[in-house]
């Protein structure tokens, strides 16, 4: 911050921050209520939106950790990071972090699904 105002002066290093601020507060920050709102709704035409079943859910975001598509995206996300930014001695306990809690929650998918079928058969 006084790196702005050192270069711009006072009152343009004022008016600078006072505009990232304002940019910040409205295109960034104030939109997030709505995008978390919108992702708890189920995807509906507009025609039955605002009956009784329509409930808030976390549905869409099962689908973020189940969809192949996704799951695909989520990794080359991973390897394209760890080979752009983080260090090599680093990147191995970054991949790993991120693969352990993913792994484990395989695992206790899978786990659920086969009690599922043993109750079901």
């Amino acid at each position: 911050m006084r790196a702005v105002v050192h270069r711009f002066g006072p009152a343009t290093g004022a008016l600078v921050l006072g505009t990232m601020a304002l940019w910040v507060s409205l295109l960034v920050v104030s939109p997030q209520p709505f995008m978390i709102d919108m992702s708890l709704r189920p995807n509906r035409p507009p025609a039955l939106c605002g009956r009784p079943d329509d409930a808030r859910s976390t549905g869409n975001d099962a689908t973020l950790f189940t969809g192949a598509l996704h799951r695909a995206i989520f990794w080359r996300t991973i390897v394209y990071y760890s080979t752009q930014e983080v260090e090599s001695p680093t990147a191995a306990i970054f991949v790993l972090g991120l693969i352990i809690p993913f792994r484990v929650y395989e695992i206790l998918r899978r786990r659920e699904a086969g009690q599922r079928a043993a109750l079901a058969g």
